[in-house]
């Protein structure tokens, strides 16, 4: 039940994919859960508008890679103190929650069977790659890999703000980029 739930989540749209105010709307939803389910009394609602804005902003800057209903499933697991024993609902628990979820056996497994693993690691070894010296990709090659992807639109042909756009473009260049760094490395294998 809770692999199929996780499954599920996880093949949904992508906190990138979203719009703020979808983020912020399944936000206020999912905190109101929260508290319910942990049994706790629900802040003020002027606390709770600030608390909601604050977590959906750190979700879209930290987590965007996840989905909301991964999120709503990992707080319904640390409610129910599947990630330890709850000290109160507010920002620093929900961040550990959310690291919680993110190493856990059954996140990383069904991440992995998803697809949405490599994606996120592709950016991060290109990432990584690029800082160590090993990839040197220069300015013209960027932005060629960008060129390719600038008139990327969300497959769902929903409205996204062009800074989240944009970032997503960056993205699918860098994760073409390290391809082509892969690529010519077995090239150069072939050849030898």
């Amino acid at each position: 039940m809770v692999d199929n739930r996780l499954a599920l989540a996880i093949q949904a749209r992508r906190i990138s994919d979203c719009t703020s105010d979808e983020v912020l709307n399944r936000v206020s939803t999912m905190l109101r859960q929260t508290y319910a389910i942990a049994g706790f009394k629900s802040p003020e609602p002027t606390d709770l508008a600030v608390f909601t804005a604050k977590l959906a902003s750190d979700l879209r800057e930290n987590y965007s890679y996840l989905t909301l209903d991964e999120v709503s499933f990992c707080l319904e697991l640390g409610a129910k103190e599947e990630y330890g024993e709850i000290m109160g609902i507010n920002l620093r628990m929900i961040t550990k929650w959310l690291k919680a979820y993110k190493t856990s056996e059954n996140s990383f497994r069904r991440y992995k069977e998803s697809g949405s693993m490599e994606r996120v690691m592709s950016v991060r070894v290109y990432q990584t790659l690029q800082e160590r010296g090993i990839i040197h990709n220069t300015r013209e090659e960027k932005y060629h890999a960008i060129s390719l992807f600038e008139r990327w639109k969300p497959a769902s042909g929903a409205w996204m703000p062009e800074e989240m756009r944009q970032s997503r473009i960056k993205t699918l260049a860098q994760e073409w980029l390290l391809k082509q760094y892969f690529d010519s490395i077995e090239e150069l294998k072939l050849a030898g």
